[in-house]
């Protein structure tokens, strides 16, 4: 028997999406793929965001993967599986770490040393490493932002008044240097008289203490021998200080000769820089620049505490918002098949929005005009699926109603859980369309059963245009619907190459 192109479309898509689903229960968590390890548990008071599937690091290798989480009277316990061969020892410890530019969390454990023996399996480990998330840094940094504020609210008189000493400062420096400058002057020239009479004076003196030295040493030439060579060593003494003391007289000389220049030279500069910090300190008491402005306006303390609780706001919501990534098939009675693409956000558990990209090769009626005649005939193309969906909750169960587009066209949704497995749906759309032949047929109403077997993969039985009796049949439905950790999950599994 041939096939028809649009039979070929639909079993091409249902067999795409068995093979991705085999792929994804490949490198995801079905066990029966996967050899069995040794399993262990450590107790944290706060996760941090880790969750079932993510990543275990032994000394930074990655050694096996987090097995689930209990909330504990203790704390949050994680048990964790590693590879057989790998060992952990009776002081290794635990903590939570931050992987890859998605920013997922993974357990990263030290093995500890040999000498205090091997952890047995199942046993706990007992040291746990804090760590740190961007909302105790932003709560640091509100804190922070607050103390600094107080403490320069608590000490702006002070601030203030140690400006106008500043600036009184140095107007009297500046009035002392000027009034002084006849005794710098004289002091420079007495300096340099001191040096002159060094100078003539020094060899002299070097000249007697050679002598000195002479007749200590004839006179201790029965002594210890201690005295003997401190004798030598202010003879070597007085031999250098001939040879160096002309030269560094001579440099002080030249150095009171330059200074007396360069405060000459330099007057002007210097008076000029005191007029500088003058001017800059008289700014800053007006509340001008960023100094200024940070001492004298309340605006900026304001904006800062605005834009670090913007900053938490948004870490929030994207700590609380769930992306879902699924793909599933449809066949129905009449041979024809749909695939669907879905893409699902949830920023809370009472409210989602859903897209979803439908490719339905028994086509969609249509009707066109041509040459004022109303022609109504079978076209091929994807069909869009947008609705807001608002949920309801009571223990166990939730009602969801939802509305939008779908398929293309206007419709309306519910759906009612019974717990995370079995979910029974119904939906109405396609209103106000047409047969083939012209005629007016009623909406179409699907209502269906969906059960999930084992992680994301599911299944769905239902009924399909249950108010149009020539056209009502069965179908089923099979498919995958990934949560974002699944996606972190598999993409660290995968190891694909980053730019």
């Amino acid at each position: 028997m041939t096939l028809s192109p649009q039979a070929k479309v639909g079993a091409l898509v249902l067999l795409a999406s068995f093979a991705f689903a085999i792929l994804s229960l490949l490198f995801g968590e079905f066990r029966p793929f996967m050899a069995r390890g040794k399993e262990y548990q450590v107790v944290f008071k706060n996760v941090s965001g880790l969750s079932k599937g993510a990543e275990v690091r032994v000394a930074g290798i990655k050694a096996g993967r987090v097995r689930s989480l209990t909330l504990t009277e203790d704390g949050v316990l994680v048990s964790f599986e590693i590879s057989g061969d790998v060992k952990l020892f009776k002081n290794a410890s635990a903590q939570i770490g931050t992987l890859g530019l998605l920013g997922d969390k993974y357990l990263d454990i030290d093995p500890g040393s040999p000498s205090f023996g091997e952890l047995s399996p199942s046993s706990r480990i007992l040291i746990t490493k804090e760590s740190s998330d961007i909302d105790s840094l932003v709560r640091e940094a509100i804190v922070t932002t607050k103390s600094l504020n107080a403490l320069l609210e608590e000490n702006r008189e002070s601030l203030r008044l140690t400006l106008q000493n500043l600036q009184v400062l140095t107007k009297t420096l500046s009035e002392i240097s000027e009034e002084n400058r006849q005794n710098i002057n004289l002091t420079i020239q007495n300096l340099t008289a001191i040096t002159t009479a060094l100078n003539k004076s020094l060899p002299k003196t070097l000249e007697n203490i050679e002598k000195l030295t002479a007749q200590l040493e004839a006179s201790a030439s029965e002594n210890r021998a201690d005295i003997k060579e401190t004798i030598a060593n202010l003879k070597v003494i007085s031999q250098e200080l001939r040879s160096t003391l002309p030269e560094l007289t001579k440099n002080l000389n030249a150095l009171s000769v330059n200074l007396n220049q360069t405060l000459d030279q330099n007057r002007e500069n210097i008076s000029n820089i005191t007029r500088s910090i003058s001017e800059i300190t008289q700014r800053i008491e007006r509340g001008e620049g960023t100094i200024g402005k940070l001492l004298k306006d309340e605006e900026v303390y304001k904006n800062i505490v605005s834009g670090t609780r913007a900053l938490r706001r948004a870490g929030d919501l994207a700590e609380q918002t769930n992306l879902y990534l699924g793909f599933a098939t449809e066949l129905y009675e009449s041979g024809g098949t749909k695939g669907i693409l879905s893409f699902k956000i949830q920023p809370n558990r009472d409210k989602y929005y859903l897209l979803e990209i439908v490719g339905d090769s028994r086509g969609s009626i249509k009707q066109q005009r041509v040459e004022d005649r109303q022609i109504i005939k079978r076209e091929f193309r994807p069909e869009i699926t947008a609705q807001y969906a608002r949920s309801f909750h009571h223990m166990d169960r939730a009602l969801t109603l939802r509305a939008g587009l779908k398929e293309s066209s206007g419709g309306v949704g519910a759906d009612l859980s019974f717990g995370s497995k079995l979910a029974l749906s119904a939906d109405l759309f396609d209103f106000g369309r047409k047969d083939l032949k012209g005629k007016d047929i009623r909406p179409n109403l699907q209502m269906s059963l969906r059960y999930r077997i084992y992680g994301p993969v599911f299944v769905r039985v239902g009924a399909d245009e249950i108010l149009n009796k020539n056209l009502r049949g069965p179908y089923g439905s099979a498919g995958v619907l990934f949560t974002d950790n699944d996606l972190k999950y598999l993409l660290g599994t995968l190891r694909l190459p980053l730019p």
